[in-house]
């Protein structure tokens, strides 16, 4: 099935079972409904980084990406605009505010990304604490030396960036430092979905979550998703189509898995037809 095509069936899956704030009984997921999915707050952050996205969007500098996918094999693409990496791959703003409200919301240690690109969801991520490290992993290294420069731009200290493969630093990082808060959001496919996430799982001894990006962007992710769902060790589990968190949190007395959805797009779940 062509891409865009199972994209847009799922979304209409995804939106049919989707619930609101307005029916669950979980007090943890009406928190997390209240304090990120619903929040319309404007924090001072968004816009600063949204002015640099709209610099990068605008970029017209060549660069030669490379693409380090599974088994660290090295593939050079064409050159490519920043311009078009920033449409193409770099977070929205609605994806970088939920993920700013989400580290805002957990108050993670530590925050672990796979995939820098551009920088654009690590500045988020970063500034929602600026005494949270984030550490984030990017195998490109002129994204790395762009990535730089624009944390330098926005004034962001509590960032590190590490060059290379996921898989040659990824058990390091989860020895060296203490993450909570983990995005995985590169190399887009099954086997290294699951890698990813059973290293980090089988590391964790205390609270975590873990945001998946894009769990319908193929057939494979969504089998990714269905099957980290399968594990025991996770008692939270939180559909949102253009991500999956996953996690164990102590004070969920009984597992809990939600597909929710922003109140406002749903208005027959309002609480207004029960």
């Amino acid at each position: 099935m062509n891409n865009l095509l199972f994209r847009i069936k799922e979304y209409f899956r995804y939106y049919y079972r989707a619930d609101t704030i307005y029916s669950t009984d979980s007090h943890v997921i009406y928190s997390f409904c209240k304090e990120v999915l619903d929040d319309t707050r404007h924090y001072y952050r968004f816009s600063h980084i949204q002015t640099l996205l709209n610099q990068l969007l605008e970029g017209k500098t060549l660069i030669q990406k490379t693409d380090l996918g599974a088994g660290s094999q090295v593939h050079k693409n064409d050159k490519i605009t920043i311009g078009k990496i920033a449409r193409t791959s770099a977070s929205s703003p609605e994806k970088g505010k939920m993920l700013f409200r989400i580290a805002h919301w957990f108050k993670p240690d530590g925050i672990l990304e796979l995939g820098t690109n551009l920088g654009v969801s690590t500045a988020y991520l970063a500034s929602a604490n600026s005494k949270t490290l984030v550490v984030s992993i990017e195998g490109d290294p002129e994204l790395v030396s762009y990535a730089q420069r624009n944390f330098q731009q926005l004034k962001l200290e509590n960032i590190k960036i590490i060059e290379g493969a996921f898989d040659s630093h990824l058990e390091a990082q989860l020895e060296d430092n203490k993450f909570q808060l983990f995005f995985i959001d590169g190399n887009h496919s099954y086997d290294a979905t699951m890698r990813y996430v059973n290293t980090i799982s089988k590391k964790m001894t205390s609270d975590f979550i873990i945001i998946i990006d894009d769990i319908y962007w193929s057939e494979g992710m969504k089998r990714a998703w269905r099957d980290v769902n399968t594990d025991s060790i996770f008692n939270l589990s939180i559909d949102l189509y253009s991500s999956g968190i996953i996690g164990r949190l102590a004070k969920l007395r009984m597992p809990v898995s939600k597909t929710l959805i922003k109140s406002k797009y749903k208005i027959l779940k309002l609480g207004l037809f029960r």
